[in-house]
């Protein structure tokens, strides 16, 4: 059940992360250097989440995998944290709140707390 929830939040998160750096790309009129950036943060996400994905789908657990996972969902704590900042920043100085924006990030917050609380378990050692 939680391997459903955690891939289906990753297909939702990649996707909007998709559509954000091709917004940025196509139809922003940013500074290069800010849309560089953009569509880099935006392009971790997919990475990271393929990543998650293929940790979840193992049948037998590898450990550069999970260190993979923990990495990736650092990262998504990171960017989600960093991208909700920048947001509610934006909404105090100009007054435009992208309420979307906001459930954006705090779903990739969300999800990179819940990919670290996943991979980061107590693994079993075989008795010896």
């Amino acid at each position: 059940m939680t391997n459903r929830l955690l891939i289906s939040l990753a297909a939702l998160t990649s996707l909007a992360a998709v559509v954000t750096a091709l917004h940025s790309l196509f139809a922003d009129d940013g500074a290069v250097l800010w849309t560089a950036l953009k569509v880099s943060a935006c392009a971790v996400v997919p990475a990271a989440n393929l990543i998650v994905v293929r940790h979840i789908l193992r049948a037998q657990p590898v450990p550069f995998l999970r260190r993979a996972a923990l990495l990736a969902g650092t990262a998504l704590v990171a960017i989600g944290s960093a991208g909700m900042a920048w947001t509610l920043h934006l909404a105090l100085v100009t007054g435009d709140m992208e309420g979307v924006f906001v459930l954006i990030n705090a779903l990739l917050a969300l999800e990179g707390a819940f990919i670290i609380w996943q991979a980061g378990g107590v693994t079993t050692r075989a008795s010896t």
